[in-house]
């Protein structure tokens, strides 16, 4: 072959990193974030890790008793840096869970530090133990 042939075919190849094709293309699905549920003294706590998002990027609700957090960390871009290729282009997470019977869905309290959301879910006042005194006869 000669040096011309090789360059006409190589000017008919595109590199990868410009053609569309679904490696390139952004891409987004959601996963459940690492979580744990505890009780502390008689509360009911929620903590999950959603490393990058900020609190105007979550959505917590509850529906029909189960508590659902929709969150959304933007894609990290860096200074200087031009992204060739990529799988995920954003961070969602969803989960949903019941909320057990025994606690207030109206009082929870929502903290974010550090990545790092806390739900603190109150007992209702009737699942509350109630002390019954007993008079001698």
């Amino acid at each position: 072959m000669t040096t011309a042939t090789l360059e006409k075919q190589n000017q008919q190849t595109t590199p990868i990193t410009r053609q569309e094709s679904p490696a390139t293309e952004k891409k987004s699905f959601s996963v459940v974030p690492r979580h744990r549920f505890e009780r502390r003294d008689e509360a009911l706590v929620f903590t999950a890790v959603l490393p990058g998002v900020a609190p105007g990027d979550l959505d917590i609700q509850v529906e029909n008793e189960r508590l659902v957090l929709k969150a959304e960390a933007p894609e990290v871009e860096m200074e200087g840096f031009r992204k060739v290729y990529g799988e995920i282009s954003r961070n969602r997470y969803e989960a949903s869970f019941k909320i057990p019977n025994q606690y207030d869905p109206a009082s929870i309290q929502a903290g974010l530090e550090a990545g790092v959301l806390t739900l603190t879910i109150a007992p209702r006042e009737s699942a509350k133990p109630i002390r019954i005194p007993v008079a001698a006869r």
